[in-house]
Parts: structure tokens; sequence; C-alpha cells
């Protein structure tokens, strides 16, 4: 059964905190262990997996808010600078174009961190889009009905003869 940590102190929280930290600088826990003050890698190991059942989710959604922010700043920002562009006769095709590019690949950001998009399904198919044939299925039941119905040089029982005693 997994051990789970009851003492939950400031000071137990700050090193959590500091493990997280170390941890994300991409330090093998046998140097966090020795930084923080943990008796060997395993301590530092344990309670990285502690603050992270701790804060795991809770950071998750704190990033995806900030990215969303992030996002909705680029968003105004691009939609004022096209909303400009195109009022003034002297922009030209290609930068409007970048413009709404832009926009669309900002639109597909927030889709793909929001899970807004349906999983997309893939088919292979063959050169004229029919099934794709294989012989796979075929050459393994041909060794495995080779292989049951010899018997080892050294006189060893196979699976057939087994079966015929």
């Amino acid at each position: 059964m997994a051990f789970t940590q009851t003492n939950r102190t400031p000071e137990v929280l700050a090193k959590y905190e500091e493990v997280v930290r170390l941890r994300a600088l991409g330090l093998s826990f046998q140097a966090i262990a020795e930084r923080v003050g943990y008796a060997g890698r395993s301590g530092a190991k344990e309670a990285y997996s502690q603050a992270i059942k701790m804060w795991g989710s809770e950071a998750v959604d704190e990033l995806r808010v900030v990215e969303n922010e992030r996002l909705d700043y680029l968003h105004r920002t691009l939609m004022a600078r096209l909303e400009i562009a195109s009022r003034d006769p002297e922009t030209g095709v290609t930068e409007i174009t970048a413009l709404v590019n832009s926009a669309i690949n900002l639109s597909k950001r927030r889709s793909s961190l929001n899970g807004l998009d349906s999983a997309s399904k893939h088919e292979i198919t063959g050169i004229d889009g029919t099934a794709l044939q294989t012989d796979v299925g075929e050459m393994l039941r041909q060794r495995l009905e080779a292989f049951e119905n010899t018997t080892d040089v050294q006189g060893v029982i196979t699976h057939a003869n087994y079966e015929n005693e």
C-alpha cells in the first residue's frame, strides 16, 4: 500500500515545493535529497510523488487558465491589428493573410488546450482505397502449425505429440 503523508506542516510543504522546483530544473532525486535534506533518493522521490498528488491537477488547471489569458491577449492584439490593416489601403494582401493565418493558429491552439477538438480517426487503406491486406496472420498460422507438428531433435515432446499420448 502506498504511503500517504499526513504531517503537512508548513515546513513539510515548503520542502515539497522545493523538491518540485528542483525536479523541474532537471535534478536527479539523489541530488534533490542532498540539497533538501532527505536521507536518500527514495525520500525525495516520495516527497515529489506526494506533492504531485496534492498539487498536480490544481497546477494543470491554473496553467490552463494562464494560457487562456495569454491567448485572449494575443487574440485581442491580433484582431485590433487586423482591423487597422483592413482599413489601411496601403496594407498588402500578404500582411492581411499572415494576420488571418495567425488568428487561425491561435484558434487551433485554444481548441487543443481546452479539448474542443474531437478525436481524429485515421484509416489506412491500400493503393486503390480498398482494405489493406497483409499476410502476417497467415504466416503465423503456418509457423504455429509447423511447430506443433514437429518434435525436437533431442526427443522433447511438442504440443502435438503431447496430445497424442
